[in-house]
């Protein structure tokens, strides 16, 4: 049973991963930081690999997101890309 509850959270975590990347890359910076909320709250059962690339993917959007003069969000990147 708890087995199969892990399994399901790392496919939400994943797929709320891939929603963001899509957002990022599309420019849509507000729905992939909504993902990007939405995934945090499930990592706490999250293998190794899907927190590294839940930071990559919050850095990437909040790094895109900070344009030129955005520092807080240019710093919550660099944060995140630290825990990664």
């Amino acid at each position: 049973m708890s087995a199969l509850l892990v399994a399901t959270l790392a496919f939400g975590q994943k797929k709320e991963l891939k929603k963001a990347e899509r957002a990022i890359k599309s420019g849509d910076l507000d729905e992939a930081l909504a993902m990007v909320d939405q995934a945090e709250g499930m990592l706490g059962g999250a293998d190794d690999a899907v927190v590294t690339q839940f930071y990559v993917v919050k850095a990437e959007a909040y790094l895109a997101n900070a344009g030129e003069s955005d520092f807080e969000s240019m710093k919550q990147s660099a944060e995140a890309l630290k825990m990664a």
